[in-house]
């Protein structure tokens, strides 16, 4: 690049004012006020450098500043993602750095404390960058860097105010005055010169020198009389009105600003969330609605079961409290490095989780059955022969802060009550632990586990028989009185105060599970939230946080129940479907979700599959090679779709859309909502697709509908909305419920008919409608509106 004509090229004033900027950035560096603020020296040195080379060239002044918001946009992220620590993606980091950062500046918005201090390391860092390049770039182009100076001097001075300097007092903005004065006078010098150049007036070679020697000797009086200011500043007479004026104001700012430089502070214990190796039943506590994270699944759910967000599981219960007795801790790198467990289970479904904190985590919320994780971690687990049998927690270092994202993918347990009724009693031995009791456990506990699961064989039933006892016959409440000296505190909840929160709830279940032998432990975490169907996320608050135990069944793994009497009661699927009724026949007890979850057990894994890598090999030419390829489109194009509708026919995992979404789930990318709804469409019986164009049509008619609407509820919105459709309507209803939830198999024939019917009807009453908004110009009315049902 070739310097321009006119341009302030000076190797002094270069020095003084790269020394100067370093200097500076330094001295921030120094105050220790957090561990990320060398990447601010990194950035005003690339920044002075960037500067100087824009201020050189012979570029106009648009296209420097395009040129420098792009350098910006690139370099100060770039460094801003080195915030987070450990390994990991670059784009992830950067991610949760973005994260991290805009929730800071909400609290500080909202003028509350901050306990992240990535705030002020994204300020401080840009403050540096911008007044290093454009320093540098008016040191060069217009030979006039003072803007730059003056806020390095202020942002110097504001540090040694904040944090006086130990030792050699003052030395940093002693030698940054130096270079100031220096930096002036050379400058000084430059322009003399070009004007005596001009006026052809010989200069002696030793000026410059001299103008210099001066501006040292000056330099130097002028920091011994600096380092006194601070004696004559306290013999000014205090009580001035001006001086009170002056104090307020600043007093004010330094309030504002207070917050930001709290989480600055080494002594300063910053909050986090952490589950020690004990958890006490305590007494409860009114919880607040302030939010604890974001959960975006890749799936919704499973039929009938909540998502639970799992933190940490307990194996030992003695004098009424909690431990983990597995406390030794396992490195796990980040980005998909698998855990492998001894017994592969099946019905569960690998899930992937993007989870966003809303405050600091020392540990990772995994539902059920961790797999792999977005973060270095740290497990608590149990082995056997060097195979993990079961994770108890997920530590993370450098904690997870807040505004910070992590993905993480788990194996959900997706059996149906059939399965579990059926489970093998042959538990392994690793499970024994999980069968611990007290030495002083009460009779009357175990009296009642025996008296509720009289005449039951299998755990699962017990297990459903304990949880609905304590549904119905134990009071939930957030608050319990303190235990009275000497009593248990389990036969106190169950048989005198009658009441419970969810840590009595599960224990209680827990213990008699242990003394009928199945194996089970305490989880504490979350429950599900709430969900966001814009968005397809859960919200969690601190009112939500929870307890419940978990049931080992061999083959299965751990699987969730909720005795808790606020929460929403688990209904699983039968499992009673019958075969060869081509879906069209299933156990009325059994709970539909939004979209079907297969067992994917015999199929490669959808979240973590991978593909070999096929290379071609041979000499090719690109002429044949293109004229090939078109010919093998044209032919393979149809003979495919031939294929798939063949195939699909056969069986419907084959078929075109189901397809796509297994391979878009296998190669580890995002599957489109309306690739999932096609996919789910073509997978339902000839009946459930004559019923779902009911949906369709409420949504044509501009007609709201809940998520949660039954068959019922949505046909009786639509014969409101169309009251001439009302016996094709309550036929094809008759057809749907004869079908699903009956032995009989519904007719077909009457169903399509009446969908054909009804849609006709529909597309009639919006014709109509468009007609009237034409002639008349008003806007067009609902369905509701025109029958007065609004």
């Amino acid at each position: 690049m070739k310097i321009a004509p006119n341009r302030w090229w000076d190797w002094t004033a270069v020095l003084c004012f790269m020394a100067a900027m370093i200097t500076v950035s330094y001295r921030l560096n120094d105050t220790k006020w957090t561990a990320d603020l060398n990447l601010v020296t990194s950035l005003t040195v690339l920044g002075a450098l960037i500067g100087l080379a824009l201020g050189l060239s012979r570029l106009s002044r648009l296209v420097v500043t395009i040129l420098g918001i792009g350098y910006s946009i690139v370099l100060v992220p770039w460094q801003m993602a080195k915030v987070i620590t450990g390994e990991g993606l670059f784009w992830e980091k950067l991610i949760s750095a973005g994260g991290r950062l805009s929730t800071s500046l909400y609290f500080f918005l909202r003028n509350q404390p901050l306990t992240d201090s990535i705030l002020f390391t994204a300020n401080m860092a840009l403050l540096f960058w911008i007044i290093a390049i454009v320093g540098g770039y008016n040191l060069t182009r217009h030979g006039k860097p003072w803007t730059s100076m003056i806020i390095a001097g202020i942002a110097i001075l504001m540090i040694d105010i904040y944090h006086p300097a130990v030792g050699a007092r003052g030395s940093a903005m002693a030698v940054f005055a130096l270079l100031t004065l220096l930096l002036v006078t050379r400058m000084h010098f430059l322009r003399r010169k070009r004007i005596w150049d001009t006026e052809d007036i010989t200069v002696d070679s030793d000026t410059g020198f001299s103008w210099g020697r001066g501006a040292l000797i000056t330099g130097l009086v002028l920091v011994v009389l600096a380092w006194n200011v601070t004696t004559v500043v306290k013999a000014i007479t205090p009580n001035t009105p001006e001086r009170h004026r002056v104090f307020n104001l600043w007093s004010d700012i330094r309030n504002r600003f207070e917050n930001v430089v709290k989480p600055l502070r080494g002594t300063t214990v910053v909050p986090r969330e952490y589950f020690g190796d004990t958890f006490s039943l305590g007494t409860g506590s009114q919880l607040s609605d302030r939010e604890v994270f974001t959960v975006e699944p890749n799936i919704r759910g499973r039929a009938g079961v909540p998502y639970y967000w799992r933190v940490r599981s307990y194996d030992r219960y003695v004098d009424g409290h909690w431990e983990g007795t597995l406390t030794e801790t396992e490195r796990l790198s980040p980005s998909y490095q698998k855990i492998e467990y001894e017994d592969p289970f099946t019905n569960r479904v690998n899930t992937s989780f993007r989870i966003h904190a809303q405050r600091n985590l020392s540990m990772l919320y995994a539902p059920t059955m961790p797999l792999t994780f977005s973060r270095s971690v740290s497990l608590m687990s149990d082995k056997v022969d060097q195979q993990t049998v079961d994770v108890t927690a997920v530590v993370v270092d450098p904690m997870i802060r807040a505004g910070d994202t992590y993905e993480v993918v788990s194996m959900i347990a997706s059996p149906t009550v059939a399965q579990l009724r059926g489970a093998r009693t042959d538990y392994p031995e690793w499970t024994q632990k999980y069968l611990q009791l007290p030495e002083d456990l009460p009779q009357s506990v175990t009296d009642l586990a025996d008296q509720i699961t009289a005449g039951l064989e299998n755990p699962y039933d017990k297990t459903a028989a304990i949880t609905s006892w304590l549904r119905e016959n134990i009071e939930y409440s957030q608050v319990l009185p303190s235990v009275p000296t000497g009593e248990d505190p389990i036969e106190w909840m169950l048989f005198t105060q009658k009441q419970a929160f969810c840590n009595y709830y599960a224990t209680a279940e827990i213990l008699m599970l242990r003394h009928l032998g199945i194996p089970s432990r305490w989880v504490a975490g979350y429950a599900q939230g709430e969900y966001n169907q814009e968005t397809k996320t859960y919200l969690v608050r601190e009112r939500d946080s929870h307890a419940w135990p978990e049931v080992f069944f061999p083959g299965y793994g751990w699987v969730e129940f909720e005795p808790t009497a606020s929460q929403t009661v688990i209904r699983r699927p039968s499992g009673l479907q019958t075969e060869n009724s081509g879906g069209g026949q299933q156990d009325p007890d059994a709970v539909m979700d939004e979209g079907p979850i297969r067992d994917q057990s015999a199929e490669e894994d959808p979240i973590l599959g991978r593909f070999e890598d096929r290379s071609s090999s041979g000499p090719s030419v690109w002429g044949t090679l293109k004229i090939a390829a078109i010919i093998g489109a044209i032919a393979f194009i149809p003979l495919f779709v031939l294929l798939m509708l063949r195939l699909g026919k056969r069986n419907p995992q084959y078929m075109f859309p189901v397809v796509i979404e297994s391979t878009l789930r296998k190669r580890g990318w995002k599957v489109p909502g309306w690739v999932r709804e096609w996919s789910g469409f073509v997978e339902l019986s000839a009946m459930e697709k004559a019923f779902v164009q009911v949906e369709w049509m409420l949504k044509f008619l501009r007609i709201p509908i809940p998520d949660s609407a039954t068959p019922s509820e949505q046909i009786r919105s639509l014969i409101s909305a169309l009251p001439e459709g009302e016996p094709e309507a309550t036929a094809l209803l008759e057809e749907y419920q004869k079908d699903v939830y009956s032995p009989q198999p519904g007719d077909i024939a009457i169903a399509k008919s009446a969908v054909q019917t009804l849609r006709k009807l529909a597309v009639k009453f919006q014709a109509q409608s468009f007609g009237e908004w034409i002639v008349s110009g008003k806007k067009p009315m609902s369905p509701r509106q025109v029958s007065g049902s609004d």
